[in-house]
Formats: C-alpha cells, structure tokens, sequence
C-alpha cells in the first residue's frame, strides 16, 4: 500500500464517519454530566463551561477520594494536591469571577474548556 492510498482510506474512513456522526440524532444518548453551557469571563475574555455548585462540590469529593488512597508517586504526579472548590469558582486564566453567558459557537473546537461555577442561568 503506498502513502497516497492509506491517506486516501484515512480521509474516506473519517468521511464516513463524520457522516454517520451527523445523522445520529441529538439528545439520543444519555449521560449523567450536566448540559454543557458556556460562560465566557469579561476580564480576558476566556471561555468556560458552567456547572453547578453542587456538581463541582461533588467533582472535588470524588477527586480527593481518589487522591486520598494513592501512592506517594501517584500524588506527585497530581501536584501533590488535593482539589478544592476555589479551583472551580475564579477564572483560570486571571483569577477573576465576573462572567456572562455565551454561545457555544464561541468556544473554538477542539480546544480545552475549564469548568467554572456559574449558576445564574
């Protein structure tokens, strides 16, 4: 198999797959994460995505469970550190709490989204 072919199957394979991806209905599978919203902060301009209170509370209980029982080596690997809710309540990028709701479309494809406590929906 030459290189012009394999790139030719790679792109048909994602073809396909876009394809078969774009007729699945929305809403047609279930999960028990939040409804993604997304919140973008007035001081830089960064993009979040909004959870509840609740939810992060929840996300910091599990966390630290888990960290909890790990090895020496595996906490090092996380920083050493336990997760608390003011992870979840300033912007990651400039530490300010002033935000708005915007449009996903807002939010570029493909890149890394922090979550943020923002309730006023």
């Amino acid at each position: 198999m030459t290189y012009d072919s394999l790139i030719l199957k790679i792109r048909w394979w994602f073809l396909k797959r876009k394809e078969g991806l774009s007729r699945t209905p929305a809403g047609s599978y279930s999960t028990d994460r939040p409804r993604l919203r997304h919140v973008t902060c007035r001081n830089c301009g960064w993009i979040h995505f909004a959870i509840t209170r609740e939810y992060a509370e929840a996300e910091v209980h599990r966390f630290n469970t888990f960290f909890r029982a790990q090895t020496q080596e595996v906490k090092d690997a996380y920083g050493n550190k336990e997760s608390w809710i003011g992870e979840y309540e300033f912007c990651f990028v400039c530490m300010q709490d002033d935000f708005y709701e915007t449009p996903a479309e807002d939010a570029p494809r493909g890149v890394t989204l922090n979550p943020i406590i923002y309730e006023d929906f």
